[in-house]
């Protein structure tokens, strides 16, 4: 397992293809401990059937210090595939839109992201 603090997120995730098609297979909140961690099957899902596709890649993406978030997911089918992602840093804090399909959204506002890759 190797576990990644992100100096620019927006750049790595931009250069995984926003995490494109890749399926959500859990969501966990700790209140005590201010993070939330979203599980992923394939980080390198967005170029599956590519020749620059690196192979499977199962991670878990740390939000860590979360001082805000809103989760509104729709469970109608037996998967959630990220379409769209979004990432806004300043000064203080880092800005998630996270969208899935058929229907999903997660917003996180946190200090840092973390990935650990399993």
């Amino acid at each position: 397992m190797e576990n990644t603090l992100l100096d620019n997120p927006e750049e790595y995730f931009s250069n995984l293809g926003g995490l494109h098609d890749a399926r959500i297979e859990g969501v966990n909140w700790s209140l005590s401990n201010k993070k939330i961690i979203v599980s992923i099957d394939d980080i390198n899902s967005n170029f599956e059937g590519l020749p620059n596709y690196k192979g499977l890649v199962s991670a878990n993406i740390l939000f860590n210090h979360v001082h805000e978030f809103k989760l509104n997911f729709s469970l109608e089918e037996h998967y959630l595939s990220i379409y769209d992602l979004e990432i806004v840093s300043n000064n203080l804090d880092i800005i998630v839109n996270l969208k899935c399909w058929p229907e999903g959204v997660l917003q996180v506002r946190c200090k840092s992201i973390g990935v650990l890759k399993l």
